[in-house]
């Protein structure tokens, strides 16, 4: 038996679940991962939106780790109290950009 099958995961089960504890290299790539199945599962890549304020972009691929949003998370999914990172703009104030 691998190391990796006595963690739960088997070759001929590739399906079963690896546990990968939190906060580790492997757990933010595992994030990586989630998020660009997140953005295929929405119909292709997410806009990015600019902050009119200060020109600041969100990017939905890379999140914003200042207030804990992941990445894969889109613009619309934010919390209604997020704000710009760079300035403190309200998300009524960014644009939607191409």
């Amino acid at each position: 038996m691998s190391a990796i099958q006595g963690l739960g995961h088997s070759a001929r089960n590739p399906a079963s679940t690896l546990l990968i504890p939190r906060g580790s290299a492997a757990s933010k790539w595992n994030s990586c991962i989630m998020g660009a199945q997140l953005a295929d599962k929405r119909g292709g890549v997410m806009s990015k939106w600019e902050c009119t304020v200060c020109g600041w972009v969100y990017d939905p691929q890379v999140g914003d780790a200042t207030q804990g949003i992941q990445p894969g998370t889109a613009f619309e999914d934010l919390p209604d109290d997020w704000v710009c990172p760079e300035c403190g703009a309200p998300k009524d104030m960014f644009e939607e950009i191409a």
